[in-house]
């Protein structure tokens, strides 16, 4: 069962990434045909348009839901031990 676990999960992770580079590319795209910013690399135009990078947002909310997991895991044992 471990290993149907581990290996949905690989699936969802080869989608998601095929799907991030989608985004990326389109992303990509759109901030080139934003005036004034056609002839600045991705980097340049995502720092003048005051855009983080779909990397750093994917890197971001999975803090998060580290985060939101590990205190709801914290808040479920104290619960566990004041009862």
């Amino acid at each position: 069962m471990l290993s149907l676990h581990f290996h949905v999960q690989l699936m969802q992770a080869e989608h998601n990434a095929a799907q991030c580079r989608i985004l990326e590319r389109i992303q990509r795209r759109a901030t080139h045909t934003v005036p004034g910013l056609g002839n600045l690399c991705y980097e340049e135009r995502l720092e003048a348009m005051d855009l983080p990078s779909l990397t750093y947002r994917r890197l971001k909310r999975a803090a998060i839901e580290m985060y939101k997991y590990v205190k709801a895991s914290t808040k479920l044992t104290r619960q566990a031990c004041c009862h």
